[in-house]
């Protein structure tokens, strides 16, 4: 790897580990909802500029129900429980819950096609 790669690499983990810290103090001040509300609605704009350049243009009649479900469970649940969480428990458990997605994500794989 490039040293270019290593700084991006290190900036992205100090953005991720960063997220858990202001959730912690946001989700009390604010509440759970609108805390996940704000993070998902900022994600969704940021990929504004992103989905222009490379000329994405999704078929939303045709697939709407599916990009709400996947919506739903893959982003805003998540949002949501953690920012719940961040109201009861330490940043540092809700980096650890976080980090271990893929190995609980490779378990139940696992287990599906068991």
């Amino acid at each position: 790897m490039r040293r270019s790669d290593w700084v991006r690499l290190l900036v992205l983990g100090a953005l991720w580990g960063a997220s858990f810290i202001f959730l912690r103090v946001l989700a009390p001040v604010l509440g759970a909802v609108t805390t996940a509300g704000l993070r998902v609605g900022i994600g969704g704009l940021a990929f504004l500029p992103y989905f222009a350049v490379i000329r994405f243009h999704p078929r939303w009649r045709a697939h709407w129900v599916h990009y709400v479900v996947a919506g739903l469970f893959n982003i805003a649940a998540p949002m949501l429980l953690f920012s719940y969480a961040a109201v009861h428990i330490p940043a540092s458990y809700s980096v650890i819950i976080n980090s271990s997605t893929p190995l609980f994500g490779t378990i139940l794989a696992a287990l599906r096609s068991e």
